[in-house]
């Protein structure tokens, strides 16, 4: 009876385990579309000459990703394109709403590796400017469709790193950010009818930089922090929803006769939600 009673606790122990045990995969049709609706709510905190100045900024917006390839090898290519719909900027000094157009328009064609890696990614708008306003607009896991997921098996509370750099448009400059991801898995949840794996993500930034203000050449270096969550869609890969805080400090730093440094900190909420 004992040997019987064992061999039930060992078969249930090692059908938990299995259960807690998946693998993620890449797996979106060719042909196939999803489309979110993004949003960013953002606080900055600018001093300069020992005045302080506060301005707050939501962004709306939405993106289309397009499937157009799955290769033999696992990767997929596809077409990313984010339209900013409007910025909305509050300050004392001003209260104005703007529609980006053209400049709020991002258009890439990217391709990913098997893990959700970024092999190449290439602008497919006519114009020799890389990134317009359309950047200012993106998940905790940029603009991609996919998180890198881990090479294997990942049992529930288990974690993995990840590690990618971004060139974004910041204050009419470009902005290089590093970043060092850690995932840690939670496990399958429903969003609505939809089956999906959820992830906890923590990332920590370094960016640096130039940008002109006033005819003056600035350079950009700072710190920042994410945490949020991201939910993975189990039958494609594909991120179904996304949602976080983006924390960032950031010094710009004038040098020569007229040399002054100006501390920013940034506070970002964003979201990517599935249409």
């Amino acid at each position: 009876m004992k040997r019987i009673i064992l061999s039930l606790v060992l078969v249930t122990l090692i059908s938990i385990g299995n259960a807690q045990e998946v693998s993620f995969k890449l797996k979106p049709k060719a042909g196939s579309q999803v489309s979110y609706t993004m949003t960013v709510d953002g606080k900055m905190t600018q001093s300069m000459m020992g005045q302080e100045m506060t301005m707050t900024t939501k962004s709306e917006g939405s993106q289309v990703v397009s499937f157009t390839k799955i290769n033999s090898d696992g990767s997929v290519q596809y077409n990313e394109k984010t339209v900013i719909d409007f910025v909305k900027i509050s300050s004392a000094a001003m209260d104005t709403t703007m529609n980006p157009g053209e400049d709020g328009i991002e258009d890439y064609a990217t391709v990913v590796d098997k893990l959700g890696n970024v092999l190449s990614k290439k602008s497919l708008k006519t114009q020799s400017k890389s990134a317009g306003m359309g950047s200012m607009l993106g998940g905790i896991n940029g603009s991609s469709a996919f998180i890198v997921i881990p090479d294997g098996k990942i049992n529930v509370g288990g974690s993995w790193t990840t590690d990618r750099t971004d060139t974004v448009e910041f204050m009419g400059g470009a902005l290089v950010n590093t970043t060092a991801s850690e995932y840690t898995f939670v496990g399958e949840v429903k969003k609505g009818s939809t089956k999906c794996y959820e992830m906890k993500i923590v990332s920590n930034i370094s960016s640096e930089g130039s940008t002109s203000m006033q005819g003056m050449e600035f350079q950009i270096e700072g710190t920042g922090k994410i945490a949020g969550t991201v939910w993975v869609e189990v039958k494609t890969g594909v991120i179904f929803e996304e949602e976080g805080v983006n924390n960032t400090q950031l010094t710009l730093a004038l040098s020569g006769p007229q040399s002054m440094t100006i501390p920013i900190v940034q506070e970002m909420k964003v979201s990517r939600v599935r249409k």
